[in-house]
């Protein structure tokens, strides 16, 4: 197919690292604890309709799982590795990267929270970073990243946020904005399949998934999200029934090698008032941006 759009969703503990000529970045998901039952699990959400056939002949990743619901729906649990985009062959990806302006001003950039948080820590940039620290990095040199989600806005509220250290709300810092819970990076593929190839951090087989649109569809879209596990990923947000704060992610100060608990930083929302008179209020989390870097 030919000049077909191709979305990739980014949301959970996420880094964006833009270069200060701004001609691309880099995108980190962050691997958040030591602790084995509290680590994020990254993972991509296809529609396996959507899948190609790799001319490029890339092993089809092991780690591709049934998503309950629905059920043409699967994921690949990533870990450890560059996500590239690979074009068929012949085919080159040739729009320039642009930051859209919702970037700047719905996404939290991390100095404006933690004083030092304008050097992201050098192993991130590294050919092989720690595994305490990277789990995924994903280029940015193509298409254009825009915000497409706000904290609550599917509630039909858009509400600023206020910010305080984990477990310490009366102490809140002096920032408050309306927060993206949510990015994208979009760009046109010219011809034929484009390929997600998986290469590890360490020496190993590398593999990846092929995609093109389905008939009668004029692009895809598939979302990369970290998300915690264990108890935090199934906190329901007060009054709101059955919905769970997996939609937003975490603050750390990422210029440090490991993320203690103390560092974590997260958003203090407004009580949003319901039709039925009560509040949604809750201390869920979002996603944020680091400052300028060559390296990305």
């Amino acid at each position: 197919m030919k000049n077909w759009k191709f979305e990739i969703k980014f949301s959970g503990l996420t880094a964006f690292v833009i270069r200060p000529d701004k001609k691309g970045g880099r995108v980190f998901l962050m691997r958040a604890f030591d602790l084995p039952r509290k680590k994020h699990e990254p993972e991509l959400r296809f529609d396996q309709r959507d899948v190609a056939v790799s001319p490029w002949k890339i092993p089809f990743p092991g780690s591709v799982i049934q998503d309950p619901l629905p059920s043409d729906r699967k994921k690949w649990m990533l870990k450890f590795l560059d996500l590239h985009f690979l074009p068929a062959p012949d085919v080159t990806l040739t729009q320039k990267f642009v930051l859209d302006q919702s970037v700047d001003d719905y996404l939290l950039s991390f100095e404006k929270i933690f004083k030092d948080a304008s050097v992201i820590h050098p192993d991130s940039f590294s050919p092989s970073p720690s595994e305490n620290l990277v789990a995924i990095r994903v280029p940015l040199r193509h298409g254009t990243l825009k915000t497409t989600k706000l904290a609550f806005e599917q509630f039909n509220h858009v509400v600023d946020c206020q910010f305080a250290p984990k477990g310490r709300p009366n102490q809140p810092i002096s920032h408050k904005q309306k927060c993206a819970i949510e990015l994208a990076l979009e760009f046109t593929v010219a011809d034929g399949p484009l390929t997600l190839l998986g290469v590890p951090f360490s020496p190993s087989l590398s593999s990846g998934i092929a995609f093109e649109p389905r008939p009668g569809e004029p692009g895809v879209i598939v979302e990369l999200e970290n998300r915690p596990l264990g108890i935090e990923k199934s906190v329901l947000v007060p009054g709101i029934g059955k919905e769970k704060d997996e939609d937003f992610a975490l603050h750390y100060n990422l210029s440090h090698k490991n993320h203690p608990e103390d560092d974590r930083i997260v958003p203090l929302f407004d009580p949003i008032p319901r039709e039925d008179g009560k509040e949604i209020g809750s201390e869920n989390c979002i996603n944020g941006r680091f400052a300028d870097d060559p390296r990305a």
